[in-house]
C-alpha cells in the first residue's frame, strides 16, 4: 500500500512536534538560501542536509526515494545537454565533449531543485494540513491565498475520484482510448463533463460554508506555544541545510 504524505504527517518525531510556524518559517529561509547557492558542491551538500533532516523525521529511505529519485532523474534529462553544449575546459571522450562549466552548473541545477524538493517535502509530510494553514494565515499570508490553498488540497482528490468514475463508466461500456478522432472527441467532453461538475461542486460547497456562517475569515480554537527547543531546532535546520554547507564549499572549494 502506498503510504501518502497524510499518513506521516502524524508521527510523532520532534519534528513533527515542533511548532509549525517556525518550521515555515526555517523551512523557507532555508529554500530562499539554497536557491541563492553558486557553487555545486554546496548544493550537493545542502541536499545532504536534508536528507539528514528527513531522515530524522523516521521518514524511510525508500519513501524519500520514491519522491525525490523521480525529481532528480527528470532534472538530469534537462540539464544532459549543459556539459554538451557550454564552452571551457573539459574532457574529449572520443566525438563527445564535456564541458567542466557545463557539469558544476548541471550539478548546480540539480541540486538546489532536488534540495529545496526535500524541504517541502519535509514539510508536508510532518505538519498536518490544518496547521500547515494556521501557520501560513499566522504569518501574514493573505488569507485569499490560504483559503485557495486550502480548496485546492482538499477537492483535488475529489476531483481525481470523478475522473476515475468516470473512466471506468467509459470502460464498462466498451470504450477504449486510441489514437483516433473519436478518442479525442471523446477525452474532450470528459473533461468538459469535469470540469461542468468541478464549477457544481464548487458552488454547493460555498453554499455550504456561507449556511455555516464562513464570512472569509479562518478560526481555529487553541493558542500557540513556542518552546526553547522549537527554536533551537528551527535555527539547526538553517545552519545544517544552508550554512554548514556554504562554509564548507567555501574554505573546501
Amino acid at each position: 500500500m502506498t503510504l501518502t504524505l497524510r499518513d506521516w504527517a502524524t508521527g510523532d518525531s520532534p519534528m513533527h512536534r515542533m511548532d509549525s510556524r517556525l518550521k515555515l518559517a526555517a523551512l523557507l529561509t532555508a529554500a530562499v538560501a539554497i536557491v541563492l547557492l553558486e557553487r555545486w558542491s554546496a548544493a550537493v551538500l545542502a541536499c545532504l542536509g536534508v536528507g539528514f533532516w528527513l531522515r530524522y523525521a523516521g521518514l524511510p529511505w525508500r519513501w524519500i526515494w520514491s519522491r525525490l529519485g523521480s525529481v532528480a532523474a527528470f532534472l538530469v534529462l534537462l540539464t544532459v545537454a549543459l556539459p554538451l553544449s557550454m564552452p571551457g575546459n573539459g574532457w574529449t571522450i572520443g566525438p563527445v565533449r564535456l564541458s567542466w562549466r557545463g557539469l558544476e552548473l548541471a550539478g548546480l541545477i540539480v541540486g538546489r531543485t532536488v534540495a529545496v524538493s526535500g524541504l517541502a517535502l519535509l514539510l508536508l509530510a510532518t505538519t498536518p494540513l490544518d496547521r500547515l494553514l494556521r501557520s501560513l494565515h499566522a504569518l501574514r499570508v493573505p488569507g485569499l491565498l490560504v483559503q485557495l490553498l486550502s480548496m485546492s488540497l482538499r477537492y483535488v482528490y475529489l476531483l481525481g475520484d470523478e475522473l476515475s468514475r468516470m473512466r471506468s463508466a467509459l470502460r464498462a461500456r466498451g470504450y477504449r482510448h486510441r489514437f483516433s478522432r473519436h478518442s479525442y472527441h471523446t477525452t474532450a467532453c470528459v473533461m468538459g463533463s469535469l470540469l461542468v461538475r468541478s464549477q457544481q461542486r464548487a458552488e454547493r460547497v460555498a453554499q455550504a460554508m456561507r449556511c455555516r456562517g464562513f464570512a472569509g475569515k479562518w478560526r481555529w480554537l487553541g493558542g500557540w506555544r513556542i518552546s526553547l527547543s522549537d527554536i533551537l531546532m528551527a535555527l539547526a535546520i538553517v545552519v545544517v541545510v544552508w550554512l554548514a554547507p556554504s562554509l564548507i564549499a567555501t574554505w573546501f572549494p
